[in-house]
């Protein structure tokens, strides 16, 4: 298995297991999206294979602490 699915694995079993109800907004729907655009800038920028796997699992995993503490969440990093 590669570190992006990975990386998508992870993200889905913690928002399955970590339901918030606040989350409107930062959620796995979000999330999901924004994998897809960060993954058609890859294709149109040409962007290398390695380089593609850091930007994706970023883009898996960057709105991931928004489950623990969604109101606080800049004061809390």
């Amino acid at each position: 298995m590669d570190l992006i699915t990975e990386a998508k694995d992870y993200v889905k079993e913690l928002f399955l297991n970590n339901k918030n109800e606040l989350l409107l907004f930062h959620n796995i729907g979000y999330i999901n999206k924004t994998v897809q655009y960060a993954n058609q800038i890859c294709e149109m920028e040409k962007v290398g294979k390695d380089e593609r796997e850091t930007i994706l699992v970023s883009a898996w995993l960057f709105s991931t602490g928004f489950l623990f503490d969604y109101i606080d969440f800049k004061n809390n990093r």
